[in-house]
């Protein structure tokens, strides 16, 4: 793909792993990218992550918003807005919860926090 495949009216957004795919990504002009793994996810343990410094360095040379995924709880907003992550997704703490409903007011708690 080379260029923009739908109308600027429509959010488009990439999965990328490194460098070249958000580069690509910002070619082809997608709105913001999705960054992972930066931690190690529960359904994939044993493949390699970008850990913290990888994933600041790779926001620090990108001119897209980027959301992080994989392996992240609540406990790592500050981290993940410290390395300049817009976002991230925190699918494992929600699927191992015991009560979903509690756990997302309390990830909504830590983010209220955290922008305060």
């Amino acid at each position: 793909m080379s260029k923009r495949p739908v109308s600027s009216s429509i959010l488009i957004s990439a999965s990328c792993h490194n460098q070249v795919e958000l580069l690509k990504a910002q070619e082809v002009g997608c709105d913001f990218v999705y960054l992972s793994p930066v931690l190690s996810p529960i359904s994939h343990s044993a493949s390699t992550h970008l850990g913290w410094d990888r994933s600041a360095d790779l926001v620090n040379r990108s001119e897209l918003p980027i959301y992080g995924l994989g392996g992240m709880t609540a406990s790592d907003i500050s981290t993940a807005c410290s390395v300049g992550l817009h976002g991230i997704s925190m699918v494992s703490e929600l699927w191992n919860s015991k009560d979903p409903a509690y756990t997302v007011g309390e990830i909504e708690k830590k983010l209220l926090a955290f922008h305060v």
